[in-house]
């Protein structure tokens, strides 16, 4: 992160693309992870920062992560078990009281989900097939707090296959903390 703020600062005075800094891969996909992958897919990164371990391991465009996103707005029709099924399609655990990324809990007329990549969780209820309120909700209290008109939900991990962050951008300045070994 150090080296990332000193490159930043070096490309403000520039007058050049901030460096994109580059987190490694978890078991879920991350806010910073995405941002990082859409402004390497947007072309704007003249440097890439991250570790070896990111370096190495298979880069999912962000542009795939969002054609693979289901987004679902307040009206819409919509049935709840067909949403339950693909929130599991998409990674999601189901868990009796949702607390941390990727986990979601189905009730009679309600699904909590917290998104991947999202900030907070929501609550959908159903009503007649149809998606009748959306609510972001806090996870401690368990209560809602904001009334929501859509919600991303974006898969939960990155496909396990992919080019590496060298094979992405072959040119392009890719620093990585650690040794590369033989194929970098």
């Amino acid at each position: 992160k150090r080296l990332h703020g000193d490159l930043a600062f070096f490309a403000g005075v520039l007058g050049l693309p901030w460096p994109v800094l580059l987190p490694a891969r978890e078991d879920r996909i991350t806010v910073a992870r995405l941002a990082a992958l859409e402004r390497i897919a947007g072309g704007t990164a003249a440097a890439v920062v991250t570790d070896f371990e990111a370096a190495a391991a298979p880069v999912c465009g962000a542009d795939l992560l969002r054609r693979a996103a289901l987004t679902v707005r307040r009206g819409e029709e919509l049935e709840q078990a067909l949403l339950a099924d693909l929130l599991a399609e998409m990674g999601y655990r189901r868990v009796q009281v949702v607390a941390e990324v990727g986990e979601t809990t189905v009730h009679s007329g309600q699904i909590d989900v917290f998104p991947a990549a999202g900030e907070h969780p929501v609550r959908l209820e159903f009503a007649a097939g149809t998606l009748a309120a959306l609510r972001a909700f806090d996870v401690d209290t368990q209560r809602s707090f904001r009334e929501l008109a859509g919600v991303e939900l974006l898969p939960v991990r990155e496909p396990q296959d992919g080019p590496t962050i060298f094979q992405t951008l072959p040119g392009h300045l890719v620093i990585a903390d650690g040794d590369l070994g033989p194929d970098a």
